[in-house]
């Protein structure tokens, strides 16, 4: 029985991590992106349009 990962004549440098050959393949984190977020269209009649006693300014 060949032990692939610890038999140095089996795959060097592949599989066996105690080889000074071995090279870990580089991590590449996959690009994030956040979801584009868009405001649902907002009718220009009710920007202008407060109730008495509700005004809210942001």
């Amino acid at each position: 029985m060949a032990q692939v990962g610890f038999d140095n004549n089996e795959k060097p440098g592949l599989l066996d991590q105690n080889s000074p050959s071995y090279q870990a393949p580089p991590y590449q984190a996959p690009p994030y992106q956040a979801p584009s977020y868009q405001a649902p269209p907002y009718p220009a009649h009710t920007q202008q349009t407060f109730h008495p006693g509700a005004q809210q300014q942001y």
